[in-house]
């Protein structure tokens, strides 16, 4: 049963993963600390009432996509088995 539920768990896993890398709300209510912030709130640090570094803010956004671009790479393979499994009748 496990080798079937495997696709559905690594999806699970990088959905959660995803949630947990873009939050915003909790993290600025709760952090007190500099180096706990997550990665929007990082961001928005970039935006004030005197100018934004677009440059700036646009390159810590692309840094900020490429765990989830690696992330998805290494497991696309579970992904590609999952969708093949289901046509599969025996």
């Amino acid at each position: 049963m496990l080798p079937l539920c495997k696709p559905a768990l690594v999806a699970l896993g990088v959905f959660t993963f995803r949630e947990a890398w873009d939050m915003y709300i909790w993290p600025l209510i709760i952090v007190s600390k500099d180096s706990l912030r997550t990665l929007p709130l990082a961001i928005s640090l970039f935006m004030s009432s005197y100018g934004t570094a677009w440059d700036q803010l646009m390159a810590i956004a692309v840094l900020g996509t490429l765990p989830m671009i690696v992330l998805f790479f290494f497991l696309q393979r579970a992904f590609i088995q999952g969708i093949a499994i289901t046509g599969l009748k025996e």
